[in-house]
């Protein structure tokens, strides 16, 4: 097995244009875990501190602004060395480039609450790798329950609300909510009762229009969107919001294809010839 392995993997080895571009990651690779490393991703800090230790928190701040510094001046000697290879150049580049127009959101992380809410200072996520990760955990789990790869269909059918039940596993959470699991079904029954409440209501209302008094802000369901992404209903929409007829907007639209047809049968003539 070990022999058909090397046999298999040896042309790529002994390839030229392969041992480049694996140089060529290499250095980009490097580079981005500097990048990671200045930015001490890895390190998260208390969600909330006493001010007490603010003063950490701003050291913490203040390593990296002047870690940052140096290592864009690092690079910027670097990328004019007339040494440095060209590939890493653009790769120093880039990362210039983006630290010139997102520098200034990288810092200020730490917010002072008002003295009602305590006074105590509030961290801000740095990144948002916690909802990344989040997100990455739901799909996850999606997938090994539906079986499904793609999730399209799957998340354009499940409500917004399932991603606050993965909260019910942590205890403030809970606590703020329902003080407990066992009075989650009492909130639930709370809530439904809000709803008869509203809908009784309606009903007993004649003068004014549903949908001022009910106001659905949730997600639509599969079935309307797929009737609302017709082309029809897209062209009754346009129709009313310019206060044209159907025919009018089919002959514009008619009018329109007609005319990039003759522009794409042009450049393919000039392609052939």
């Amino acid at each position: 097995m070990l022999d058909k392995l090397s046999k298999a993997i040896s042309p790529f080895l002994n390839d030229k244009s392969v041992r480049e571009t694996v140089r060529e990651l290499e250095v980009r690779v490097d580079l981005f875990d500097d990048l990671r490393a200045i930015f001490r991703l890895e390190e998260q800090l208390a969600e909330e501190i006493n001010p007490n230790y603010i003063n950490y928190a701003d050291k913490f701040e203040n390593d990296i602004k002047e870690n940052t510094k140096k290592y864009m001046q690092n690079l910027k000697t670097e990328y004019n060395d007339p040494k440095t290879d060209k590939d890493k150049q653009r790769a120093i580049k880039i990362i210039l480039d983006h630290l010139k127009k997102h520098g200034k959101y990288l810092w200020g992380h730490t917010i002072r609450s008002n003295k009602e809410a305590g006074g105590k200072m509030k961290l801000v996520d740095r990144t948002n790798n916690v909802l990344e990760n989040f997100f990455h955990e739901m799909k996850h789990r999606e997938r090994r329950r539906s079986g499904h790869k793609v999730l399209k269909y799957d998340f354009e059918n499940i409500p917004p609300a399932a991603a606050l039940v993965m909260n019910l596993s942590r205890p403030d959470y809970v606590k703020i909510t329902c003080g407990s699991l066992d009075n989650l079904p009492i909130c639930f029954s709370q809530i439904d009762k809000k709803q008869r409440d509203i809908l009784h209501n309606i009903k007993k209302t004649d003068n004014n229009d549903y949908w001022e008094i009910y106001d659905y802000k949730g997600h639509l369901p599969f079935p309307d969107k797929r009737f609302i992404r017709k082309e029809t209903v897209c062209d009754w929409i346009l129709a009313a919001s310019e206060g044209k007829s159907i025919s009018y907007i089919r002959k514009r639209k008619e009018k329109l294809f007609i005319t990039v047809d003759k522009k794409l049968a042009y450049l393919l003539h000039r392609s052939r010839t």
